[in-house]
């Protein structure tokens, strides 16, 4: 009960995390106007981030609960990845824009409210420790992923204070186009590698957690598997996984065949996290065998 207790609190969680990262967007974009800092412009991209990935959080945890269809054969996963790569390839462009103001005000430099730019990134500070807070501590992979965004933000929040109070106490208005390259250059790191990753899910390549011939050594160390070609290992999102394999086992009957393929799902589903298996089970043609079941295969 505990567990379905936690399991029901991270909805209202995330429904909160989103209401008050959004506000914290629409709030440092003002603090940016009235204050002239270009470090709380960039901060808000960072925000942007983390609504984006709290969002697309909340949607994955509700699209793995919708039933596959027809058309859908697997759900809708991939929603996730398409989000994301839109979400990334729209921020590199925003960092660039920074990055090319910042440059800008480095040559002439403009005048900052640091009061103000101190107020804002202060407030924002405060949300994103709250919320990365509440989201401590949870098993589930998307959350964990959405909890180092926010944690992440509150780092870049921590760095605009730190530049607000230089600015008060010195005057010294290079500080605010510093921070926004330094926010500037975490953001594009971490667009490049959303997108990378996101196109490796679309070009269906091996999962970064699986290494294929380990787990193909894995698989043939089963008891009765003979070979395994035609492995095949690709994401359907970023924890969804699935694989198909051809396995050559020795002349069995059909009941020990499917004493094998239980056997090999049960180490790719609790070993490399692969949820969705599909197994062809061959064997080797053999003239004093007993006759089985199973499509024979030529090894010479």
């Amino acid at each position: 009960m505990a567990k379905q207790r936690k399991s029901g609190g991270i909805w209202t969680k995330l429904k909160i995390a989103i209401v008050l990262t959004l506000v914290i967007f629409f709030v440092e974009i003002y603090g940016g106007v009235i204050s002239g800092s270009l470090a709380l412009f960039s901060d808000a991209g960072h925000v942007l981030m983390d609504v984006t990935a709290l969002a697309l959080t909340f949607g994955a945890l509700g699209i793995a609960l919708r039933p596959a269809t027809h058309k859908a054969t697997f759900g809708h996963h991939r929603f996730e990845i398409v989000v994301a790569l839109i979400n990334a390839g729209a921020l590199f462009v925003i960092s660039i824009i920074i990055l090319y103001n910042a440059f800008l005000r480095f040559a002439s430099p403009l005048e900052v409210k640091s009061t103000e730019m101190l107020i804002v990134a202060t407030v924002g500070f405060a949300v994103n420790l709250y919320v990365a807070w509440n989201l401590h501590g949870y098993e589930d992979l998307n959350v964990r992923s959405a909890y180092l965004h926010v944690f992440g933000d509150t780092i870049a929040s921590l760095a605009v204070i730190m530049g607000a109070l230089i600015i008060a106490f010195t005057s010294q208005y290079w500080v605010d186009p510093a921070a926004s390259v330094l926010i500037a250059t975490i953001i594009l790191f971490r667009c490049v590698r959303l997108m990378k990753e996101s196109g490796d899910i679309l070009m269906e390549k091996t999962p970064k957690h699986v290494d294929l011939e380990d787990l193909r050594s894995a698989l043939k160390a089963v008891d009765g598997v003979d070979d395994i070609h035609d492995l095949h290992v690709w994401s359907i999102c970023s924890n969804v996984h699935a694989m198909t394999a051809h396995v050559v086992v020795q002349p069995p009957l059909m009941q020990e065949a499917n004493r094998v393929i239980r056997e090999m799902n049960k180490i790719v589903s609790e070993e490399w996290r692969i949820q969705h298996a599909t197994f062809q089970v061959e064997c080797e043609t053999c003239e004093s065998c007993e006759p089985c079941e199973l499509p024979h295969i030529d090894m010479d």
